[in-house]
């Protein structure tokens, strides 16, 4: 599996770059069959629903011609923010998660590809259940997508700490 990781300031275009590859993971993979299951987590409920989400509907509506709710999308057959899961007409599983909370909304599934918001502001739980739970396979296109926004403290720390292996 892939992982390509997006560094860049506030308001760069992290997170929609991030969702847009995600969503053109979900058409790639879309010729393989139904069943894919891709995964979204964000550093918190507020960030994922206000800014994560928004990005993906905006994304999933703008490359299926629908303007308006998500929910209302004919390309979507369910979407439920209570149950943290949408399930499109072309049968492809979205579920997402809040770092904050260990990314418990997760367990128990097995995902084809991922985008992970803001890791470094995760609890540290919700890293290895994002990563172990990526095991979907099948699917020709399998990448985890992980933006981060470089600050002094934690999260410049975590990302060193994550990929200093790599020149």
């Amino acid at each position: 599996m892939s992982e390509l990781v997006i560094v860049g300031g506030f308001g760069s275009g992290k997170t929609a770059t991030g969702v847009n590859i995600l969503r053109k993971l979900m058409a790639a993979n879309r010729a393989v069959g139904p069943g894919a299951q891709y995964a979204i987590v964000s550093s918190s409920l507020s960030q994922l629903k206000h800014a994560t989400l928004s990005t993906f509907e905006g994304s999933f509506s703008g490359a299926t011609g629908h303007d308006g709710a998500i929910w209302r999308n004919p390309a979507m057959a369910d979407w439920s923010y209570q149950r943290h899961i949408a399930h499109t007409v072309s049968g492809e599983t979205l579920a997402w998660a809040s770092g904050h909370d260990g990314a418990r909304s997760l367990e128990g599934g097995e995902f084809v590809a991922g985008m992970g918001d803001e890791e470094a502001l995760w609890l540290p739980e919700a890293s290895r259940r994002f990563r172990e739970r990526l095991r979907q396979v099948g699917y020709p296109l399998r990448c985890l997508v992980t933006v981060f926004t470089p600050q002094p403290g934690r999260n410049l720390h975590a990302l060193h700490e994550r990929y200093s292996d790599l020149t």
